[in-house]
């Protein structure tokens, strides 16, 4: 460590940059970057600024988010939330089931308030200084990987045959992705000063198509609304200002 200590700041900045990008760490110890942050104390600034640029939260995260991320607000950029969906044995094959769809229109709209309300209290300016990007993902799938349109809400009686979709056609590939989610805000979302971008990706949008307008009320900063293609990383922007 007393070799480190004596190389100039700037060479220290540049192995450590070099340290953070190298994805041969990723295979030789779990969580490489938050082992390095742990070194010491200008290590610490270094690599927090990689481990917070994106983050990835579900339901179960949200309810450590806030105090985990606080005093690294500033080096977040992007916040992507994975919504929890139903598993289905083939989404074109279910029965389908109102008592499910309720449970999951009340989990649905508590991460999403859960998520805006924790927003809230982000500063613009000081905590986030650049804006944050908000990614909504989620979308139904089933036991063996394959994502279908809604089920039939009335199925039809077997004489007239199952209709039932080879796994993986091209069914299985457009907008339509289980049956669209009615939500239900209460008050309504908190207002977030901080996202400044907000993309749904595709398969999402469907399901959460009720969502996006309340969303897009309560993000009064936002000068970027994207729709973003499955297989594309081309962004399709919808509106933009």
């Amino acid at each position: 460590m007393d070799c480190w200590q004596m190389l100039p700041g700037e060479i220290q900045l540049m192995i450590l940059e070099t340290l953070a990008r190298d994805p041969a760490a990723e295979g030789e110890t779990e969580h490489p970057l938050t082992q390095y942050s742990l070194v010491c104390r200008d290590w610490q600034v270094v690599f927090e600024r990689h481990l917070y640029r994106s983050l990835n939260i579900d339901w179960p995260s949200l309810w450590a988010f806030d105090d985990i991320v606080c005093r690294q607000r500033r080096f977040v950029e992007h916040i992507r939330l994975n919504i929890d969906m139903e598993t289905y044995e083939c989404l074109g094959c279910t029965r389908f089931d109102i008592g499910r769809l309720a449970i999951e229109n009340v989990r649905v709209s508590d991460t999403l308030m859960c998520l805006f309300h924790i927003l809230s209290h982000w500063r613009p300016g000081v905590d986030c200084p650049e804006g944050v990007t908000l990614e909504i993902t989620g979308y139904p799938r089933t036991e063996d990987g394959c994502v279908r349109i809604s089920p039939d809400p009335f199925p039809r009686p077997p004489d007239e045959g199952s209709g039932k979709p080879a796994h993986l056609g091209p069914q299985y590939r457009q907008d339509d992705l289980g049956l669209r989610l009615l939500l239900d805000f209460g008050p309504g979302l908190a207002q977030v000063q901080v996202v400044r971008k907000l993309v749904v990706p595709r398969k999402s949008r469907y399901r959460l198509s009720e969502a996006l307008e309340p969303m897009i009320d309560s993000l009064p900063n936002l000068y970027q609304k994207t729709v973003v293609h499955d297989d594309d990383d081309d962004p399709d922007t919808v509106e933009g200002s």
